[in-house]
């Protein structure tokens, strides 16, 4: 339950962020909490008042913050790096693309598809291996510090 909460209170965050960042980049003078160019964008702004769009926004950044934090209990089960890795990875896309679309993050398009894919890859391998080099430098201090109280 912890996890849920907390994950949901930093994807809002997140998303949140992300989200007026990306809307001074863009217009400079508007908030969108997710694209108008994307294919749901384009279904929630034609369909739904600006209140209804945020708080269903809301609603994805939480879900994308609970899906994050959920995943990371592979890496508590004891698995193997590779295989926790490997597993972790393609859950978190699983289950994680569809609510990027439903979040309004992309249209529906291949060459939009296979960006997210790319990107998703690339902050993937970036995160695995800023994580790595720093579990690795704990470890080599706990090593260190237990080899020297021999």
């Amino acid at each position: 339950m912890k996890k849920i909460l907390s994950g949901s209170i930093i994807g809002i965050t997140v998303g949140l962020i992300l989200s007026i960042i990306l809307s001074f980049i863009k217009d400079g003078s508007n908030y969108y909490p997710l694209s108008m160019y994307s294919t749901m964008g384009h279904i929630y702004y034609e369909h739904l008042t600006e209140i209804q769009v945020m708080v269903l926004s809301v609603f994805y950044w939480a879900i994308i913050g609970i899906i994050f934090a959920i995943g990371g209990i592979i890496y508590e089960k004891g698995y193997a790096l590779l295989k926790s890795t490997v597993l972790h990875f393609i859950l978190m896309l699983v289950f994680f693309f569809p609510v990027a679309v439903l979040a309004g993050w992309f249209p529906i398009s291949l060459y939009w598809i296979l960006n997210f894919l790319v990107m998703y890859l690339i902050v993937y391998t970036i995160i695995w291996i800023i994580i790595y080099f720093y579990h690795r430098k704990i470890i080599y201090d706990i090593n260190k510090t237990l080899s020297s109280k021999k």
